[in-house]
């Protein structure tokens, strides 16, 4: 039975990815949210309080009675706070985790990756995924001024994308699927590293 108490919702304040992949979902759900509320990065919702971050979101929530809110599943994980299980577009209920958000990448990327690794995982077809995910980006400029900056950014970015994917779902995060992860490494072999010295350029 639900306490007769009003639900205290709680929003993230600054722009936040984790804003536009909940609101993309509301306004896939709802058209009338999509009419007032809009999504993206930031909006105006019409209640509740904003937090911080996905942190300052945890600790609202953890601490004030009756609070809902949305964050990473990760931040959800480590502060052992409850999680939603949501109604999927085939009618499954679906628990978030990393075996459902890996369901949700792995359906959205057989239906083809494009060259900008641009897409929405949002209520993806696929059994078994959760209906709210999103793909974590590395936002990196293809032709880096400092060759050894560059260097050492991309070595990070080859270790994020071939051993770094053991260590995600410790994390809280979900592994990238096989498709996705060999357009990534196309994309990474892109980078390159300049500096003009003397008149001649270093790659």
């Amino acid at each position: 039975p639900l306490p007769a108490a009003n639900i205290v919702v709680v929003t993230r304040a600054d722009g936040s990815g984790t804003s536009a992949a909940f609101t993309e979902y509301l306004a896939h759900a709802s058209p009338e949210f999509r009419a007032k509320v809009g999504t993206g990065l930031t909006v105006s919702f019409p209640v509740g309080v904003g937090a911080i971050g996905n942190a300052g979101v945890t600790s609202q929530v953890k601490s004030t009675p009756f609070a809902l809110g949305y964050v990473e599943m990760s931040f959800a994980t480590q502060a052992k706070v409850s999680v939603a299980t949501l109604r999927a577009g085939n009618g499954a209920w679906v628990e978030p985790s990393v075996t459902s958000v890996s369901a949700a990448a792995s359906s959205m990327t057989a239906r083809g990756i494009p060259d900008d690794l641009r897409m929405s995982l949002v209520d993806a077809p696929g059994d078994g995924a959760y209906p709210i995910a999103a793909l974590s980006y590395a936002v990196v400029g293809e032709a880096q001024p400092d060759a050894a900056k560059g260097r050492a950014l991309a070595r990070f970015l080859a270790w994020v994308l071939r051993d770094g994917q053991k260590t995600a779902p410790a994390l809280g995060y979900a592994s990238l699927p096989a498709p996705l992860l060999t357009k990534a490494r196309e994309r990474l072999a892109s980078l390159t590293a300049l500096r003009w010295e003397s008149g001649h350029e270093g790659r």
